[in-house]
């Protein structure tokens, strides 16, 4: 969710990579350069992908709860007021 920077295994070694902000179940990456080596093209190499996978915990102190419903609450409270604000536009579209 906050993004980061974290070590992937590669043919190569190690290497770093980004792990971008809001990043989903799933997502992929691809380290162009990193993958297996082409047939019949000496010297070119395919691409490595990485996909995400998120864990979430099953457990979660009192604090993290909280901070969690905080989180919740917000981006609700963000959400209608999106809706409100495109309800606003339709209003005023529709009546000219």
């Amino acid at each position: 969710m906050l993004g980061g920077k974290i070590e992937v295994p590669t043919l190569d070694g190690k290497t770093e990579i980004k792990i971008p902000k809001g990043v989903q179940p799933g997502q992929v990456v691809v380290l162009r350069g990193k993958g297996l080596e082409l047939p019949n093209q000496a010297g070119y190499f395919g691409d490595q992908h990485v996909r995400f996978k998120i864990h979430f915990p099953l457990k979660v102190n009192e604090r993290q709860r909280a901070l969690l419903e905080d989180f919740a609450a917000e981006e609700a409270t963000k959400e209608q007021s999106f809706f409100a604000t495109g309800n606003w536009l339709y209003e005023q579209l529709s009546t000219g």
